[in-house]
């Protein structure tokens, strides 16, 4: 459970990027994989016939971590689909399709690739040092702040000590 929250927050970036880029392609998916009129489905049993065909379709010539969470996409507006369809109960099947899928095609690879914490250096890559912006952005920050600073104790030292003082002995 700690790598999901782990990975989590990566999958949302590339899931939320892909369907911005792409949103045709996530939308309407039993429309496009499937061939009966408005892509309804009639059985769950052709749900992991037609995603483990999409699965091999999708990571026939490589396999990316892009890819991966295409999966997981096309998963979730299938779901959307089905539900839209009043067929709530072929979530299971598609979730079973899924783990096909990744037992079957992706497995070796996700081990190769750091496991699914692969995913976080591949979407948020660590950096051990600051960027030339970074640190650009630090200094011009310190230098205004002193600046509000100066303005700031100027101010209390030159108009508001001397009013207060002035009152005080009048």
């Amino acid at each position: 459970m700690d790598i999901v929250r782990e990975v989590f927050p990566a999958v949302m970036v590339l899931g939320d990027e892909l369907e911005r880029m792409h949103p045709r392609v996530y939308t309407g998916v039993a429309r496009q994989i499937c061939r009966a009129p408005g892509g309804e489905f009639h059985s769950a049993e052709t749900i992991t016939l037609l995603l483990g065909a999409v699965g091999r379709d999708l990571f026939r010539t490589e396999i990316t971590w892009s890819k991966v969470i295409s999966l997981f996409a096309i998963a979730g507006g299938l779901s959307v689909d089905f539900v839209r369809q009043g067929h709530p109960e072929y979530v299971p099947k598609l979730v079973d399709g899924v783990s096909e899928v990744i037992e079957d095609e992706l497995v070796s690879w996700i081990n190769d690739n750091g496991g699914w914490l692969g995913l976080n250096t591949h979407v948020l890559p660590v950096t051990s040092s600051f960027s030339s912006l970074e640190w650009t952005t630090i200094i011009i920050g310190c230098i205004f702040g002193l600046f509000v600073l100066y303005m700031v104790l100027r101010f209390v030292f030159f108009y508001l000590i001397p009013k207060v003082y002035h009152r005080l002995t009048s």
